[in-house]
């Protein structure tokens, strides 16, 4: 640069520097830069060696601005320049694409080449570091040579994994890789593996691909078998003579990785639960609207995972749970079945210890016939809590009891007696543990005795859920409550429930059977009659009243005025005082659809047909039958010895066949006749013998197997098929089997 000293004034506005001349003369002092006095005025000059790197680059690319104004050469080599820097920032950018990409790249890699590129990139930042000093002192051939020299005699220190993954190197493999790594990225270092990209037989032809998908998406057992879906492709190149077929490992190629692509959209077809568990898209948090306990009540049932001893005999009772969602509080109760009358006591456990739900908080519940009775409905209704029912068969509408079914069972059940598995397949398992002996006969039975001797009570069972829940779940911490226990959520949300007042009223409430109508003095209430004196007043005749029994004594009832809650009457049933009973009811059941998903199985579906997957078996063998000319397959074979058979064949071979008139053979064909007749009067009154129709046509169908029918068994047969769409094809199975034959 032509000048080289500079005042605070000409430095006020470049960057990295102060922007007060007072605040730059400050710096220089404090920083001692190197100055001098003015030539001409007061004050004092700055070096431009003094300078922070950004002012320089400044000040330099202002000086060759000022020149390029005055002087042609400068202004045509300030464009040059400024092509060459638009051609590094292009550059630049394509490499930052390219890199972009080659990231992208190498997270789809295996775990094998990723680690190997790993190893790479290691061994070059190394380098790096080792040839720094060579560098400045511009001996770089002699520092590559030695860091080669010591990293193949394993002496530079990097972690075993390294060495394993990479043995030996040399100075032109590292410049090779250095190279890849600045045009390329992470992923150029993994290998070139762009060869195995190239499409194989099947990707070229599109109606190969959708004949294997159109027979492992309707038969999705012969997915895992290659060799059988060759064999397929081959009886069908008749019909598509332009097809190459490809070899079995090759179909087995493809399968795997469309398998990998379709994955979820197979499950689907192919095993919904499967799907739902394992593919079905998650989107965020359920309730994102909570912010207190109460707020939301999830509500379900399961059968339990653990056999129990009832009346000398092992059974599955239901659990009944209910759970809150911003605590993930737990409320249990055991159930021979899940009824409503279950679900209305484990609500009057939740509404005692809980309190009442939050206004505007809801309680999402199944949808299943329990649970939407209207006894429960009606309960939900004079409580003023709002009942979100989840669709039915969509458990991931309620997504935090059924993951709170998957802990009881994880956490508890497994280690219980009588536990029989939590799916089909755990069930399998503990089966296939049991000896053969154990499985059959007396070793069967045995079996059962000790399971049955070891198994716990309902009571039992309840209790131990109960103390589970309340000594470890309350206290175990949750990865949905940040790490946090329900015991530590609640107690320091500092959460005030409404609780009820008299739990009396609550019981009274959990004890309503619905409504009624007056009816000459008397209400009729689950086939059981109620009366009062007050009944009797032509005002209360023909009233519409609601229910409700006396959970202490089945034999009184309080009635209420549907319209109003401001009078009572306490009505009675004189056979019935007295006796004591249990309070009731609640809601179930659910579906799911998705659109993408149907028009999937649809095309599959569309596809089947137009490949004729369900009846290729039996065109491949009708194919085999014509091309097979040979009647049996013959074998060389030898007499049998066995002095009972060479006996028998001795006296055969000296009997003659008997020789009869022609009178004779007349008698025999009489005989013979009235053999039929009387088969045919049995087979008639047979027909009569039979319960329904339904067995009489299931006769009829078995008896064509044997003989030809009557004309009015074959009518009776037509007829029956028309009528009875359930039948017919039980009946069609049947006589099946004669065309088999």
């Amino acid at each position: 640069m032509s000048k080289e000293w500079y005042t605070a004034l000409e430095l006020s506005e470049a960057p990295g520097l102060p922007s007060a001349s007072f605040s730059i003369r400050r710096k220089a002092e404090k920083e001692s830069w190197k100055s001098r006095k003015r030539q001409k005025g007061k004050g004092l000059e700055y070096h431009i060696s003094s300078l922070p790197d950004e002012t320089k680059a400044h000040l330099a690319k202002q000086e060759i601005k000022d020149l390029c104004i005055t002087d042609t050469a400068a202004s045509d080599g300030a464009l040059a320049v400024k092509s060459i820097e638009l051609a590094e920032k292009l550059d630049g950018k394509g490499k930052q694409k390219r890199k972009a990409q080659s990231l992208i790249a190498f997270n789809s890699l295996s775990g094998e080449q990723q680690t190997k590129a790993n190893a790479k990139l290691v061994i070059l930042k190394a380098r790096e570091m080792y040839l720094k000093p060579f560098v400045d002192v511009n001996r770089l051939t002699a520092g590559e040579s030695q860091f080669i020299e010591e990293y193949n005699r394993k002496a530079l220190g990097i972690e075993s994994w390294v060495y394993s993954a990479i043995k030996q190197i040399s100075w032109r493999t590292c410049r090779r890789w250095a190279e890849l790594l600045d045009k390329s990225g992470m992923a150029a270092l993994a290998g070139n593996y762009s060869g195995n990209k190239r499409q194989g037989k099947i990707e070229q032809q599109p109606d190969l691909q959708n004949y294997l998908m159109a027979v492992i998406t309707g038969k999705p057992h012969l997915a895992q078998r290659p060799h059988v879906l060759h064999r397929m492709v081959e009886e069908k190149h008749g019909s598509y003579p332009h097809w190459d077929i490809p070899s079995p490992s090759s179909i087995g190629r493809w399968i795997a990785k469309w398998m990998a692509d379709n994955g979820a959209k197979f499950s689907y077809l192919t095993n919904p639960d499967a799907y739902n568990s394992k593919h079905r898209p998650l989107f965020g948090k359920m309730y994102p609207w909570i912010q207190a306990p109460n707020d939301c009540w999830e509500f379900d049932s399961t059968p339990t995972d653990v056999q129990l001893r009832v009346n000398g005999k092992l059974v599955r009772y239901s659990i009944i749970a209910a759970i809150d969602v911003y605590t993930r509080r737990v409320k249990l109760l055991l159930s021979p079945t899940s009824s409503s009358e279950g679900i209305c006591l484990l609500l009057r456990k939740c509404l005692l210890d809980w309190g009442v739900p939050n206004k505007d908080g809801i309680a999402r519940t199944d949808n299943g016939s329990d649970y939407v009775s209207k006894r429960v409905t009606a309960i939900f209704d004079m409580l003023d809590i709002d009942q979100s029912k989840a669709n039915p068969f969509s458990g991931w509408e309620k997504p935090y009891i059924e993951r709170f079914f998957r802990t009881l069972s994880q956490g508890l059940f497994e280690l219980l007696p009588g536990y029989i598995g939590h799916s089909v397949s755990d069930r399998q398992q503990i089966e296939a543990a049991k000896a053969f002996a154990q499985r059959i006969g007396e070793g069967k039975k045995k079996a059962q005795q000790e399971a049955l001797a070891l198994a716990l009570t309902p009571e039992e069972l309840e209790t131990i859920m109960n103390d589970w829940l309340e000594h470890r779940y309350n206290h175990t911490a949750r990865e949905g409550l940040n790490g946090k226990t329900p015991f530590q959520v609640y107690t320091e949300s500092g959460y005030r429930p409404r609780v009820v007042a008299d739990a009396h009223s609550l019981d009274y409430l959990l004890n309503y059977i619905g409504d009624a109508s007056v009816i000459r003095g008397q209400v009729s209430a689950q086939k059981v009659k109620y009366t009062a004196p007050e009944l009797m007043n032509p005002d209360w005749d023909r009233k519409r009243v609601r229910v409700f029994l006396d959970p202490n004594d089945v034999g009184r009832a309080t009635l209420y005025p549907v319209d109003s809650w401001d009078c009572f009457i306490e009505a009675v049933n004189i056979d019935l005082v007295g006796r004591a009973i249990d309070p009731a009811a609640f809601r179930e059941q659910r579906k799911l659809q998705n659109k993408a998903l149907g028009e999937f199985r649809r095309s599959a579906k569309k596809l089947q047909t137009e490949f004729g997957i369900d009846t290729q078996y039996a065109e491949s063998l009708a194919a085999d039958k014509a091309k097979n000319t040979l009647a049996a397959f013959k074998q060389p074979s030898e007499v049998t010895i066995n002095p009972a058979l060479n006996g028998l064949t001795k006296a055969a071979k000296t009997k003659q066949a008997p020789a009869y008139s022609e009178a004779e053979l007349k008698k025999l064909e009489q005989a013979r006749k009235q053999i039929e007749e009387k088969e045919t009067q049995l087979t008639t009154q047979k027909n009569h013998l039979h319960r329904n129709m339904h067995d009489k046509a299931r006769y009829l169908a078995e008896q064509s197997l044997e003989r030809e029918l009557t004309d009015k068994e074959t009518a009776f047969l037509e007829d029956y098929q028309k009528k009875n769409h359930i039948g017919k094809r039980t009946i069609q199975e049947i006589m099946a089997r004669r065309r088999q034959a």
